[in-house]
């Protein structure tokens, strides 16, 4: 049985709630990362509107923007652009902070909560 963890995550960003529901609890793999949580919302957000025949690139950046990811993550430096708000912090009631916005690879334990907020007009 592969382990698994709940993460409650929020994404601030209209046009992506239109679409996926927020705040929602995740059900995720023990070793997933921030970067696993937002390429799995993206898979969610894509096969919600692929067949709708409705325009669903994001609604800025003249349409350039066509997921979550390429908004708020940089591949080549690997780290998140300086306009995005990331907040990690352990469970209720502690609420510690937790390093995801320096270190992506660091993996959110049990009942941890997320929330990204994109600023994509900076």
């Amino acid at each position: 049985m592969i382990a698994m963890k709940d993460v409650n995550v929020t994404i601030s960003l209209h046009t992506f709630r239109r679409v996926v529901k927020m705040p929602r609890v995740m059900s995720l793999r023990n070793e997933a990362h921030i970067i696993d949580i937002i390429a799995t919302l993206d898979q969610e957000f894509h096969e919600k509107t692929k067949d709708d025949g409705k325009p669903h690139t994001m609604d800025f950046q003249d349409k350039k923007v066509k997921s979550l990811l390429q908004m708020l993550w940089n591949p080549i430096k690997k780290q998140f652009y300086s306009d995005v708000g990331i907040e990690a912090r352990t469970p209720f009631p502690d609420l510690k902070a937790l390093p995801v916005d320096t270190d992506w690879r660091f993996s959110l334990p049990n009942n941890a909560n997320l929330i990204l907020t994109p600023d994509p007009m900076c």
